[in-house]
């Protein structure tokens, strides 16, 4: 903005004839270091930052004493990477793509979200588990419901037996994942037990409550990311010791990737309010796993 002068008249008398005379009007700039904030500096639009706050480069401050900034502008379209990395790479403020991890924060469902803001692995190997192939009080027993991290043993988690709940937040599967003297961890987020996790191709959220001694072996030799997923009823019905081939079959045929190589996506910490299916896994007889 310019500022002007006062425009000032002087008169003069006289006996025979009146002069008028007035001053010209004089502009000059308000900055005293000659800066007149034309256009005014403006922040970096789309502009990407790690930490979370959107910052212009620089800043949209006013220049030694210039009165004003006309035009001085906020960030447009800056976002944040809210815990997101590149697996396999440095962290990448806002980075997508078929490597990239993203964060989760605004959630598709709609509604007030609790949990976390999300953190996004790929290339993780996921697997499934259920009452016939689950270890018990020792590695080479099978058919049995125990887990790990039972809640009356103090631990944060939900149940003391391995179950397919809903798959909501409030009520998550029973998920399996690298021991805890040594937890799965990547891009600020580690599988601990209570730790929830959301697989968007089943539509459903888990809650680590069992440890995996193959996760363990794998994630200790190679840093692969493997998680277990429970599947099916606690028990059989009365009268039937397991399941038997539907269960297995279901477990192998809901198998996407492998150890080599590791394909699948889940969210970490994720928001409570993503979509859910309301179809169980399996129950009993049918698999009901999108293949």
């Amino acid at each position: 903005m310019i500022r002007h002068a006062a425009r000032s008249v002087s008169l003069v008398a006289t006996l025979a004839l009146s002069l008028a005379s007035a001053s010209a009007c004089s502009s000059s700039s308000s900055d005293d270091s000659g800066s007149s904030g034309a256009g005014g500096p403006s922040g970096t639009a789309g502009a990407n930052n790690n930490s979370g706050g959107s910052s212009a480069q620089g800043g949209a401050a006013s220049n030694a004493g210039s009165t004003s900034i006309a035009g001085s502008t906020s960030i447009a379209g800056s976002t944040s990477s809210g815990g997101s990395v590149e697996q396999g790479g440095s962290a990448s403020g806002g980075a997508t793509g078929s490597a990239g991890s993203t964060s989760i924060a605004g959630s598709s469902s709609g509604g007030t979200s609790s949990g976390g803001a999300g953190v996004t692995w790929n290339k993780v190997f996921v697997t499934w588990y259920g009452y016939d192939d689950n270890s018990c009080d020792t590695e080479a027993q099978h058919t049995c419901d125990n887990i790990a991290y039972a809640m009356s043993d103090g631990f944060p988690t939900k149940h003391d037996s391995a179950t397919e709940g809903k798959g909501t937040y409030d009520d998550p599967i029973t998920f399996a994942a690298a021991t805890t003297d040594d937890p799965e961890s990547f891009g600020g987020a580690t599988l601990k037990p209570g730790s929830i996790i959301y697989y968007a191709k089943v539509k459903k959220y888990f809650m680590m409550e069992d440890s995996c001694f193959e996760c363990s072996q794998q994630w200790t030799a190679t840093k692969l990311l493997h998680v277990d997923l429970w599947m099916g009823p606690s028990s059989p019905p009365q009268g039937q010791t397991m399941f038997g081939q539907p269960l297995i079959d279901c477990e192998d045929n809901s198998t996407d990737s492998s150890a080599d190589d590791p394909t699948d996506t889940i969210i970490v910490d994720p928001p409570s309010n993503l979509e859910v299916s309301p179809t169980v896994l399996f129950d009993g007889t049918n698999c009901n796993v999108p293949q």
